[in-house]
């Protein structure tokens, strides 16, 4: 997925909502055993109407089911989000909020697993892909 370019703006905004819906996932949000959910990035289109929030768990056994709790748990409570977002943001207009799971964050970390890997057993050299 292509994202255009944003202005400041955007990105002032996609910040602020980040900033404000990881402390509410924190404080208000019983995700329990399923671990931790952290929002890794936002997407907020020029007109300001709706926000992309893109999250990640981190727990000992992901699994498709429990990565599809956490985001109907955030769906169904959406208004509240809502509300503690307006409240936090003071915009004329609050984005309305579409969660998706970031399934882009789990391929750089399963990454970054197989090159430590490969460095542990000796196939590659730390020195070969740093300078």
């Amino acid at each position: 997925m292509q994202f255009k370019k944003h202005d400041r703006r955007q990105i002032q905004i996609e910040k602020q909502i980040q900033e404000s819906l990881a402390s509410y996932f924190l404080k208000n949000l019983n995700i329990g055993s399923d671990g931790l959910v952290s929002v890794t990035r936002v997407h907020v289109p020029k007109d300001l109407k709706t926000a992309d929030v893109y999250i990640h768990q981190y727990s000992q056994a992901q699994s498709e089911a429990t990565k599809e709790d956490i985001l109907e748990k955030l769906r169904k409570n959406n208004n509240s989000i809502q509300k503690h977002l307006m409240q936090e943001l003071k915009l004329r207009y609050c984005p309305r909020l579409e969660f998706y799971y970031d399934k882009a964050f789990d391929k750089t970390l399963a990454v970054d697993q197989l090159i430590y890997d490969m460095t542990r057993s000796g196939d590659i050299k730390k020195e070969d892909y740093s300078e």
